[in-house]
């Protein structure tokens, strides 16, 4: 869980690759009517989705892959 004042300067995700067109994305689940992506600024949260990766693994028949991303580069700021 993150701390006030914690910042983003890491990303996990599970990601698949796709057999028919070689082409690797991030699954998502339903969440409340949402498609919510499986990645998360922390361990913990990137963890606890480990359930719902393996029934995509299970229902696709493809390995599911929990990757952290370490490098920022800032592309953009929008200010009001």
């Amino acid at each position: 869980m993150m701390k006030p004042g914690s910042r983003i300067d890491e990303m996990y995700a599970w990601t698949v690759i796709d057999p028919k067109d070689d082409i690797e994305g991030t699954p998502a689940f339903d969440y409340f009517g949402t498609a919510m992506p499986m990645m998360g600024a922390d361990i913990d949260r990137a963890t606890s989705m480990r359930p719902i990766a393996q029934q995509v693994a299970r229902e696709s028949g493809v390995p599911v892959t929990l990757k952290r991303f370490t490098t920022v580069e800032v592309l953009e700021t929008v200010y009001p």
